[in-house]
């Protein structure tokens, strides 16, 4: 594990930790390159998660603060997730009502499939 990230960032890194540790990364994305933007609103910078064959990293992007900010950034993410850090906490229904009322917003529906795979080992 690392201590050297705090907050959502910290709680995605061990997400994946786990995921990696179980070998569930290893067998389930060991062909994969992915990259994920993630911004809490309420709580910027962004954070880019990259799953590359099987391993990831983190990386605090503190330079890109808001959705403006995302897509003038469009070449660094394959994906992005920019929620309000309630509606990440009260889980996947909120979630989706976020999308619908447009207070969440994606690029992509493959990031709630990636992120919920993270989030399954809570």
């Amino acid at each position: 594990m690392s201590a050297k990230y705090t907050g959502f960032p910290a709680l995605m890194y061990s997400g994946l930790y786990i995921l990696k540790e179980l070998g569930i990364l290893e067998k389930d994305y060991s062909d994969t390159e992915i990259k994920i933007l993630v911004l809490i609103t309420d709580a910027p910078p962004a954070f880019l998660i990259c799953i590359d064959k099987g391993d990831f990293s983190i990386k605090i992007e503190n330079e890109i603060m808001n959705l403006v900010d995302i897509k003038e950034a469009k070449n660094l993410y394959d994906y992005y997730l920019a929620i309000p850090s309630d509606l990440l906490l009260e889980g996947a229904d909120k979630i989706f009502q976020g999308i619908s009322q447009n207070t969440v917003k994606i690029n992509d529906n493959k990031v709630l499939i990636y992120l919920g795979a993270i989030a399954s080992v809570f």
